[in-house]
């Protein structure tokens, strides 16, 4: 493996994979912004991470060994992370390193369905991410409408017990909870007073079920939004509170 240019190469026996390293398209509620900072990525049990003073690489095609004492895990963002054994989840809690999870990726490369209900519930920090190239849309939508659809799929396997989450749950993942993996969530991934304007404007009539048909319950919103989303929809965007250029500004 090499790291240079913000392209990680992977090669093992067999094997040549190669993908972006930065950025990793996290929902964090804002447009953007080029996050700078230590991250990692593993893809089919390989492992690279940036401790900011150089790059600690480890690759093995079957497993990861996450405890190595070579292998600084603080700061860290890992990418996929879908199979985790327990005793690797463990230590991701233990050290605070935070995932990102690119459903829509995962199903398009076969990869593997996360058991996202089982990190959450280890206590794991998750944010939904597109994986830039290797998904099918930059979309946080398509990730958090992918990411109810792949649960959905574990649990008519009987590989999961616990309800799927609704819809303001994985608006959460797809905003402030990406902030969070990111170490942002003090700046944006959230409406509040004090936190940069990165907001984008959403027009509900492009998902209404009937023409015409208003309604305001949160819940049925952002439901429609996630799984009647319209390429139309986001009239417009700021970051920073500064208006950037888009469907409602360019008049198509």
């Amino acid at each position: 493996m090499h790291v240079g240019s913000g392209l990680v190469q992977v090669q093992e026996p067999g094997r040549n994979h190669a993908l972006g390293l930065l950025p990793l398209a996290l929902g964090t509620g804002e447009a953007g912004r080029e996050v700078q900072g230590p991250m990692a990525v593993v893809i089919l049990g390989g492992l690279v991470t940036s401790t900011g003073h150089g790059a600690v690489i480890r690759s093995s095609a079957v497993s990861i060994r996450l405890d190595h004492p070579q292998i600084e895990m603080t700061n860290t963002v890992l990418a996929h992370a879908v199979h985790l054994s327990d005793r690797e989840l463990a230590r991701l809690i233990e050290t605070g390193t935070r995932v990102a999870h690119c459903p829509a990726s995962n199903l398009f490369l076969a990869s593997g369905v996360m058991p996202l209900g089982r990190y959450l519930e280890a206590g794991l920090q998750v944010g939904l991410g597109s994986d830039v190239s290797a998904g099918p849309d930059l979309s946080i939508f398509t990730a958090m409408r992918v990411g109810f659809f792949s649960w959905n799929a574990l649990r008519v396997e009987d590989r999961v017990t616990a309800p799927v989450p609704g819809p303001l749950r994985w608006l959460r993942m797809g905003t402030l909870d990406g902030a969070r993996v990111l170490g942002i969530d003090h700046v944006v991934g959230s409406l509040e007073v004090g936190k940069e304007a990165d907001v984008i404007a959403v027009d509900p009539s492009f998902v209404a079920p009937v023409p015409g048909e208003e309604d305001d319950a949160a819940e049925d919103l952002i439901s429609r939004l996630i799984f009647r989303a319209h390429p139309d929809m986001v009239r417009a965007a700021w970051v920073r509170g500064r208006a950037l250029a888009g469907p409602g500004q360019r008049g198509y």
